[in-house]
């Protein structure tokens, strides 16, 4: 966690590339909660059967044709488990889906992604919101085996 934040997330942020949000206990900011990192990322949906396209790509769009689709990632989700008591992961995603719903209905897109680890309880959580799995899981650069999850959000005009 500290490790990401003190090279990655600044690194990120220099180069516009992603944005980190900090989740203090309170506004001495001496007490981290956790944090959850969010970017712009293309979905590459080249390989999914057409059923599956339908459901992530635009109205109008005929899914055949249509091999990337614009998403928000959700990315580097941690808490710090100091404080499991008195704050969940619930709360990371809650205020994550926030900060992206205002980006959504500002400039447009639908899809929000994320890569969960392979950990039942913590793809649990992600279901409670809406994230459904989607293709094969695959192993990330330290190791650790991966679902990417997806959330198609309802359209911004209700």
């Amino acid at each position: 966690m500290t490790e990401f934040l003190k090279h990655d997330a600044i690194q990120k942020e220099l180069y516009h590339a992603t944005r980190t949000y900090l989740i203090f206990k309170d506004e001495t900011q001496e007490h981290l909660l956790g944090f959850f990192t969010l970017a712009i990322k293309d979905l590459d949906i080249s390989k999914l059967e057409i059923k599956e396209k339908k459901k992530l790509v635009f109205n109008g769009k005929s899914p055949s044709k249509v091999g990337v689709a614009p998403s928000y990632l959700i990315a580097h989700v941690a808490k710090n488990d100091y404080f499991s008591k008195e704050f969940s992961g619930v709360k990371i995603i809650e205020e994550a889906l926030l900060i992206v719903d205002d980006a959504r209905r500002s400039i447009g897109g639908k899809l929000i992604i994320l890569d969960s680890i392979c950990i039942p309880k913590i793809m649990d959580l992600y279901k409670q919101f809406g994230f459904r799995e989607i293709g094969e899981t695959f192993i990330s650069q330290i190791g650790q085996e991966l679902q990417l999850m997806v959330l198609s959000m309802p359209n911004s005009f209700d």
